[in-house]
């Protein structure tokens, strides 16, 4: 081994701790030793302030790697991915008042198992006290399993806690992925990387200078920008100028959670969402749905991966961290080809501030890829009003359960609304977040759809009297007055209002294009559902619409073309079957399309044997006619229910049994009867003067 001259830091820390400088000097130094021993497939297994020796120049070097294990496939590129077992797992080795929790538990250790310690280490530098006591050994064990960190007081810095907090969660995959993002934030806090100063203008803001690592891709590497300081990727400062290309699309990935709370996740996606909604209002940057993002949560995929996957020219990483009343949020953005670590910044604000917060880091970001942003949509930001704590925190467990999505979580998310607009009766935000639930309640069948349409336009009528900038609550109001009210005007007007305030509202240009094919305009429905589904692109529910919208513009090789692809993502996308057998039937591919449909109907057994008798007794429209006769005969429930018997006797020739249904239909209200005009299955009708008399019925234009 190296000699080296110095003392160990375990004689150097006094009873209250070192001068943070010291620490975050000697701490910086430490995370460097184990970066460059994790990046070369090394797990040191015991390090502590007596392994740690400081020189007479004031340099730590961490020493006696005598326990230290190989990652086995260790790669210095991949050691963000590298979480596999070293040697020796089951067996204790190292000192107890420095051994991770999973190690003590009997788990292999990891570099994640080296990063505690380094927490550890953190935290006796900076207070002079282990973060874990105990009389006995079995006791100190059970502390570091399942008590907190002893509190780090006096005047450590919010950051620096946080650093600390980060290090030492009792989760290894909820703890920073390499000591190099460490390193990366202590480094910056060494620079001593000023605080925001909120009455500056941008040109007077700070530029961060880069560390000697480019953080890791994903979720993930916002850790280590958990505090006011984030380091970017290779030395120099970033200057405007220097971005490879201009941005005009971009995605923010789930934030991480700094709290080390699982039940704080309501607060960390709610911020999420509000950063992603305060993006999409700038009309010039196109700006990917929070549903597309989540499944990044967890991931191995690299920055350019994930950027080609969503098709986007950066990336916005970031955290959140919430101590009392105290919010801090951090942000960085990457760009996505290459990626570089175009800029960073952190802001903290009080809790009831919240929202201007989030309005400010949009604006920053804005501001920071020089996207034009245009004075209504300064105002909109600009707007942010504060909010009662108690009210936000019942609207973002409203806000949580509602993207769950299931009728239990619905009817959640509805109360916690409620219990917001008990607390608050003027928040806009809660109102909005009702009217929404309250639609997908009852188009999704679990509450009767005509009762939750009216409590849904109530309850945007209601959010609009309080903010009439509310994209949510207009296109709420918009599909009401579509399928509901029949006020194509209004609908128009809502929809419309919605996309002036969020250009990258996917289900406000769904509503368009709905709207705009009941007017005869389907290649203008077309353009808005791909631009809905360019905001969202990996849910179907934005995807669906497009092979919809194809098919109703008679676009029948692309529906075709859309249809597979969907297909082979999803096989079991009932809709997108649905559109695949009607556009097969209605190119003239009718033994195709009866397969189609076959395979739609797979889960009911007597609809497929009433097909296949149809089939073989007398052809394509026979086996159509017989199965509309036996969902005919049966019960149905749900006011949608007649359509489809309808489209079948129509497909099949039967124009009087076809013409029963959509009375049917229009008797109950039925919400898809107002696409009649445009469905193709419908077209051998048209001449008839039963269809004129029913769309001047149910309101259709000419």
């Amino acid at each position: 081994m190296e000699y080296v001259e110095g003392t160990p830091l375990s004689r150097l820390v006094p009873a209250g701790g070192l001068p943070p400088e010291s620490v975050i000097r000697y701490g910086t130094q430490i995370a460097d030793a184990l970066a460059h021993a994790h990046e070369r497939g090394i797990v040191h297994r015991d390090l502590k302030s007596g392994n740690v020796v400081v020189t007479p120049e004031g340099r730590a070097k961490v020493l006696d790697f005598g326990l230290a294990a190989r990652m086995p496939q260790a790669d210095a590129e991949a050691v963000t991915k590298t979480q596999e077992a070293v040697p020796h797992a089951g067996k204790l080795v190292g000192t107890l008042a420095y051994m991770a929790p999973e190690v003590l538990r009997g788990e292999a250790a990891t570099a994640r198992s080296d990063i505690w310690a380094l927490g550890v280490l953190l935290h006796e530098m900076a207070s002079g006290r282990a973060p874990f006591a105990g009389r006995t050994g079995i006791d100190l064990a059970s502390a570091i399993v399942r008590e907190s960190p002893a509190p780090l007081t006096g005047q450590i810095s919010v950051g620096f806690r946080a650093v600390v907090q980060r290090c030492l969660t009792k989760e290894p995959r909820q703890r920073y992925a390499t000591a190099a993002e460490v390193r990366a934030a202590l480094e910056a806090m060494e620079i001593g990387v000023p605080a925001v100063d909120r009455t500056s203008s941008d040109a007077d803001r700070p530029r961060f200078r880069r560390g000697s690592l480019a953080l890791a891709g994903g979720a993930v590497a916002a850790a280590a920008l958990l505090i006011a300081f984030i380091v970017s990727g290779r030395g120099g400062p970033v200057e405007r100028g220097e971005t490879p290309g201009a941005i005009t699309s971009l995605a923010v990935l789930p934030l991480d959670n700094l709290m080390g709370d699982p039940e704080q996740a309501y607060f960390v996606d709610g911020m999420h969402e509000a950063l992603i909604t305060n993006l999409s209002r700038l009309g010039a940057l196109r700006v990917i749905s929070r549903t597309s993002v989540m499944r990044y949560r967890e991931t191995d995929k690299t920055i350019p991966e994930i950027a080609d996957e969503l098709d986007v020219n950066a990336l916005v990483e970031g955290s959140v961290l919430r101590l009392g009343d105290e919010i801090r949020i951090t942000a960085q953005l990457i760009h996505g080809q290459t990626d570089e670590h175009l800029w960073a910044d952190s802001y903290d604000r009080e809790y009831r501030s919240v929202l201007a917060l989030l309005s400010e880091v949009a604006g920053a970001i804005a501001g920071e890829i020089e996207v034009a942003v245009t004075p209504g949509e300064r105002a909109r930001l600009a707007a942010a009003r504060t909010v009662d704590p108690e009210a936000y925190e019942a609207y973002l467990k409203g806000l949580y359960y509602w993207n769950l999505g299931t009728g239990e979580d619905l009817r959640m998310a509805l109360e916690f609304h409620q219990t917001a607009l008990d607390i608050d009766p003027t928040y806009a935000l809660a109102h909005s977040g009702a009217a929404s639930t309250h639609l997908l309640l009852g188009a999704f069948g679990h509450a009767p759809l005509a009762q939750e349409a009216t409590a849904a336009r109530a309850a945007a009528m209601r959010a609009l009297e309080l903010d009439e900038e509310l994209d949510d609550a207009h296109t709420v109001l918009g599909w009401v007055e579509l399928y509901f009210d029949r006020d194509w005007p209004e609908a128009a007007r809502a929809f419309e209002r919605a996309l002036a305030i969020n250009p990258n509202h996917s289900f406000a240009h769904h509503g368009y294009a709905d709207y705009l094919t009941l007017m005869g305009r389907p290649d203008e429905a077309v353009e808005h559902v791909v631009r809905g589904r360019q905001s969202n692109p990996m849910v179907p529910l934005t995807s669906v619409p497009v092979v919809g919208h194809l098919y109703l513009g008679r676009r029948y090789d692309e529906a075709l073309d859309e249809c597979r692809r969907l297909l082979a993502l999803g096989p079991r996308y009932l809709a997108v079957r649905s559109w695949c057998a009607g556009t097969l039937w209605h190119m003239g591919r009718y033994d195709e399309a009866l397969a189609a449909y076959r395979l739609l109907w797979e889960g009911d057994p007597a609809r497929s044997l009433a097909l296949d008798r149809g089939m073989e007794e007398a052809g394509p429209r026979d086996a159509l006619r017989a199965v509309a006769r036996r969902m005919a005969a049966l019960p149905t429930p749900g006011v949608n229910a007649p359509l489809p018997i309808a489209r079948l006797f129509a497909l099949a020739g039967e124009v009087d049994d076809a013409f029963e249904w959509l009375e049917r239909a229009y008797e109950r209200r039925a919400p898809q009867l107002v696409l009649i005009g445009a469905r193709p299955a419908y077209d051998e009708m048209r001449a008839d003067p039963r269809f004129a008399e029913l769309t001047r019925r149910i309101g259709l234009p000419e």
